[in-house]
């Protein structure tokens, strides 16, 4: 609600300074007399705001440059700090002893008090969550700063703060917001929720309207699950993606992937193991009896196909990477004469012609697909298990040219995760397994969002997308979820 409030005030103060006459925003009260709290310049906030990113960056040099030299910092403990000199030093030794104290500014206000005994002054107040400290020792606060300004630079500063319990700061830190406009979908106080626990390597969510459930596989176990409101979690059909129907190595991760309904009802999988896209009756089973929707490029076996969209005509797109054969005690990919594409494809299967087109065979290691709401754009994670080097990729269907779409080696270098699974809102907006959980990005390539799930794998939306699903990955095989805006 503080930051929804803020915004306004803020879109306020934008719309108000551009009038001559000052805006009030309140009241001071000086010897018992109201003064007028009007809009302040904007510029000012510039300065706190280049002020804590310079704490941040270890510049105490530009720190001091922002500060008169006869400054004074009434801190929240009751010390009074004099002098820009004394500051750094102080703040020198703060640093030292806690290397790892950041500094995030969630709002600042610029207002000048119309005093009448006296000159007005112009006072910025700014709120920043500060972190420092590790394990037991780690510390959460939130600090409201008053800063006056003169000339361009902080005079008196007056601090205030309040401690930050390890619960909010544990769900601040889960969902960070990078564009604002994307609050319209994500609730930033929203909780994620674990739904189902004890599994190997859950995959491929997908919405099953009919019962009000999601279906999911657990890809080592060789089972698809299935998790409502009313029952929880229970197997649902096994095996779900090695029935013996082609050979692999016998052993690995050779049980369905990604899944999806077509028009018609049925579940259409991609079986690592079966090698193939290949579609099954929506009920449960032991003995399932799946219908191969195509096994095969130009003659030669896929590798293991592991992700696939479906378009509104039905045509199925889907990736063929070669998952199928990997060793997961070296998680190198065994070189095997069973094995007869020395691609990693991205195919496009035509229900009517039953002919299969491949796209691109110019993704290393093509993993979760996606197609763009206009059906003209198809979204392509690249994963980095070759190269390091993950990243989105995206195809214009009209011709089939490949472009990166999001360059995704910075996160990975910050966080943990792999660009995986992803689905497309109804609002345009990608949502994809990646470094730090899940992100949210633009049509436009901008990232909007994290949403910290931990390392993952896929996500799927209900049918209303009142809530986004979210499979866990290795040292995290859960299920969890997370109340959307709708």
């Amino acid at each position: 609600m503080r930051t929804n409030i803020t915004c306004i005030l803020a879109a306020t103060i934008l719309f108000l300074g551009c009038n001559e006459t000052k805006s009030k925003l309140g009241y001071e009260t000086e010897y018992e007399k109201e003064v007028d709290i009007n809009v302040g310049d904007i510029k000012s906030t510039d300065i706190i705001r280049k002020w804590f990113d310079s704490y941040n960056k270890r510049d105490l040099e530009t720190v001091s440059s922002l500060e008169h030299n006869d400054v004074v910092l009434h801190a929240p403990n009751g010390m009074i700090i004099k002098g820009s000199e004394n500051h750094k030093e102080l703040a020198q030794q703060f640093l030292s002893a806690y290397p790892n104290a950041n500094w995030k500014v969630l709002w600042s206000i610029s207002t000048d008090i119309a005093f009448e005994t006296k000159s007005s002054e112009n006072w910025v107040t700014t709120c920043v969550d500060v972190s420092y400290g590790e394990g037991e020792q780690a510390t959460n606060i939130q600090r409201i700063i008053d800063a006056q300004i003169i000339d361009g630079k902080i005079k008196l500063v007056y601090g205030y703060e309040r401690s930050v319990s390890e619960t909010e700061f544990k769900q601040k830190e889960k969902i960070k917001i990078y564009d604002s406009s994307i609050t319209s979908i994500i609730d930033v106080n929203a909780e994620i929720e674990e739904l189902v626990d004890s599994l190997l390597v859950p995959e491929g969510p997908v919405w099953d309207e009919s019962s009000n459930s999601l279906l999911f596989v657990d890809v080592l176990s060789n089972k698809l699950y299935k998790w409502n409101e009313e029952n929880g979690a229970s197997e649902y059909i096994s095996p779900s993606g090695n029935t013996g129907y082609a050979p692999n190595l016998g052993q690995g991760v050779l049980g369905a992937n990604g899944l999806a309904f077509d028009s018609e009802g049925y579940i259409i999988a991609c079986q690592h193991g079966d090698r193939r896209i290949a579609r099954i009756a929506n009920m449960s089973s032991n003995e399932p009896n799946f219908e191969t929707i195509v096994d095969n490029f130009e003659g030669q076996t896929l590798n293991s196909p592991n992700d696939l969209t479906i378009a509104k005509d039905g045509t199925i797109y889907f990736s063929d990477p070669a998952f199928g054969f990997l060793d997961l005690d070296t998680f190198q990919f065994v070189d095997s004469e069973l094995r007869k594409l020395d691609f990693n494809g991205i195919y496009k299967y035509d229900p009517i012609t039953k002919k299969t087109e491949l796209i691109t065979k110019d993704i290393d290691l093509p993993n979760g697909l996606a197609l763009s709401n206009d059906e003209k754009t198809l979204y392509i994670n690249k994963y980095g298990l070759l190269d390091s080097n993950q990243k989105i990729m995206k195809v214009n269907l009209e011709n089939n040219e490949l472009e990166t779409f999001f360059e995704g080696k910075e996160l990975s270098e910050k966080y943990e995760g792999n660009f995986d699974g992803m689905k497309v809102h109804s609002s345009g907006n990608i949502f994809t397994a990646g470094p730090g959980g899940i992100l949210v990005i633009s049509p436009e390539g901008k990232l909007k969002a994290k949403l910290d799930f931990g390392s993952i794998t896929n996500c799927a939306f209900d049918t209303n997308e009142e809530y986004l699903y979210v499979t866990g990955f290795i040292g995290n095989e859960k299920v969890y979820r997370i109340k959307l805006k709708n």
